[in-house]
């Protein structure tokens, strides 16, 4: 996959991704850092090990098993991601 030409970010990002997705493999999220770093953006990514795709939506498994999808509802990597990107919100947008 060819980098896309854009100009500098300058919004910090955030990325939380499942470190068992087969859907986002870990070679193309650290292909998606690589990039973002190198249009000057500030990006950290948190990976939660076991975690599958959809690991925030409480019906993923349920989803999953009914469409043979390697999806998966994970409880502690959703609040975690939530707990981050809220309080990363909170940061960003102090008045």
């Amino acid at each position: 996959m060819a980098p896309i030409a854009h100009p500098p970010i300058k919004t910090p990002l955030r990325l939380y991704t499942g470190g068992d997705d087969p859907f986002v493999p870990n070679e193309q999220v650290k292909a998606t850092v690589a990039e973002m770093r190198a249009a000057g953006s500030d990006i950290e990514v948190v990976t939660y090990p076991g975690a599958k795709h959809s690991f925030t939506n409480p019906f993923a498994t349920e989803r999953g098993e009914k469409f043979n999808l390697p999806l998966q509802y994970d409880e502690r990597a959703a609040n975690d991601s939530w707990d981050q990107m809220s309080t990363f919100l909170a940061n960003a947008f102090k008045a």
